[in-house]
């Protein structure tokens, strides 16, 4: 078996070679490291992303976790946010190595790296070291929602929390990067936010001012229709009164309409709980093995409670709207309804559209105050959970993937050294002489000092051995390649 396997010797050593170098190899590249961090963001507060000037509070349904993160993860891998932290932990500050391992390992990046450019895109570009900086930082950027593919939350994508990671070529490299990196990003939120309110403000105040100038406009609509038809106090008095019984007669029909719908929901709630047991009975069968046990629980139907606490809901609510009902039923009682000429009719429409606009600009005018409010308290939609720390072990490169890779290649060229070797080999005499057929054998000779006798004669008459006197000359033909006898015993 040993001097079988014996030819194959090259593929293990080639293959233990070739990955000892490769291994060796990957330590020219320079390894990358990775660091992760988390930030929160505040969705229950998030304002002021409509661009129309619209507070987004009120459409709390199309803002999720998964719309904001996206958000902010493109925030995270932009180009200017890998800038910041560039600019930030100057990264493009030129490199203060030397040595010949630290030579060697430049010749192996610029190598790599032109030798990838050249496959790629035909060519190696000169590109200056600010800007490779920019471009490992926004390649070594990432930024997910956690629990949407991993972490602790995993399976619960509806956290409000962005995890964040960058790289760099030293642990605490990668732990500044992504500090820095999470820091611009919340820097970049508050000041969003801040431009967003900013605006929001601005654009209300416009609308302010448009409602303060339509009031005013509207304002003097009435004193020149007063002046124009000589309509008196007492007559705006009465429109007054009048626009105040018309009002009154509305919220009546309101309030009786709400009543009316609350005593048909009363009636089909009481409807139900006729139909409804207060009690519900549960029976429960326990087996042993020998014997069977049946429990028997007696509690509360919760469909009867909820029911019963609808019912004196409604019941509250019809009380109020009742009290409602009967105090509108009295201010129009004390109100006389009158008539009024065209004049008051015309004052009247003038008076309402003075009102509506009073009621606009008041309405503008506190969500000024509110906007202008949350401009001085709202920092920023994102806090720092924790800070990033520093990874013992780098994630590139996989040296293991070296190591099988040599093994790999090393093993196919001892294969293909094996293959070679042995056909340049000529061929080997056989271990045993070829069969003999049955008309002729090879017969070996046997050299005396004075005679050769052939022992493997076949079995023929005369004697079974042959004796002939050994050759005049030594070394001749016959002496080095034996004799030819054939079947006859002829020699």
């Amino acid at each position: 078996m040993l001097r079988a396997a014996r030819p194959y010797w090259r593929i293990p050593a080639f293959a233990l070679l070739t990955a000892a170098l490769a291994f060796a190899g990957s330590f020219l590249f320079p390894p990358t490291y990775a660091s992760t961090t988390r930030l929160l963001i505040h969705g229950a507060d998030v304002r002021f992303l409509s661009a129309s000037g619209q507070d987004t509070a009120v459409q709390r349904s199309l803002i999720d976790s998964k719309t904001l993160t996206e958000t902010y993860a493109g925030m995270a891998t932009s180009r200017s946010a890998a800038i910041a932290v560039v600019d930030e932990l100057h990264l493009d500050r030129p490199d203060t190595g030397h040595g010949p391992v630290h030579a060697l390992k430049s010749v192996v990046a610029w190598t790599y790296r032109c030798g990838r450019a050249f496959v790629t895109h035909g060519y190696c570009a000169k590109v200056p070291r600010r800007e490779r900086a920019i471009q490992r930082v926004q390649e070594g950027v990432s930024a997910a929602q956690l629990g949407m593919t991993s972490g602790d939350a995993a399976g619960r994508p509806g956290a409000f929390i962005l995890e964040l990671s960058g790289s760099g070529e030293t642990g605490e490299q990668a732990r500044d990067v992504t500090d820095a990196l999470a820091d611009h990003l919340v820097r970049m939120s508050g000041q969003h936010a801040e431009a967003a309110a900013a605006a929001y403000v601005s654009a209300l105040e416009k609308q302010v001012e448009a409602a303060g100038a339509d009031v005013r406009s509207r304002s003097a609509a009435v004193e020149r229709f007063e002046d124009s038809r000589g309509i008196s106090a007492a007559d705006e008095q009465q429109v007054l009164d009048i626009q105040a019984y018309s009002s009154l007669r509305g919220d009546l029909r309101g309030a009786e309409a709400e009543l009316a719908d609350s005593r048909a929901q009363l009636a089909s709630i009481d409807a139900v709980l006729g139909a409804t047991d207060a009690d519900a009975t549960s029976k429960q069968r326990i087996s042993t093995g020998r014997s069977d046990t049946t429990v028997q629980t007696t509690e509360g139907n919760p469909v009867f409670s909820a029911l019963q606490s609808q019912r004196n809901t409604l019941v509250s609510r019809i009380a109020g709207l009742r009290a409602r009902v009967s105090r509108l039923n009295q201010q129009i009682r004390d109100t006389s309804p009158t008539t009024l000429n065209a004049d008051q009719s015309e004052l009247a429409g003038l008076l309402k559209d003075l009102d509506l606009a009073r009621e606009q600009q008041a309405q503008l005018t506190g969500q000024v105050q509110q906007a202008r409010t949350q401009l001085a308290t709202d920092a920023s939609e994102l806090t720092r959970l924790d800070t990033a720390g520093v990874p013992s072990y780098p994630v590139a490169p996989k040296r293991y993937l070296y190591l099988a890779l040599g093994l790999l290649l090393g093993g196919l060229a001892g294969a293909g050294l094996t293959w070679s070797a042995a056909r340049r080999e000529p061929a080997g005499e056989p271990d045993e002489p070829p069969p003999a057929d049955e008309e002729t054998r090879w017969v070996p000779w046997e050299e005396t000092p004075d005679e050769r006798v052939d022992d493997t004669l076949p079995d023929i008459p005369g004697p079974s051995r042959v004796r002939e006197p050994a050759p005049a000359q030594a070394g001749g033909a016959d002496e080095r390649a034996g004799r030819h006898v054939d079947a006859g015993g002829a020699g």
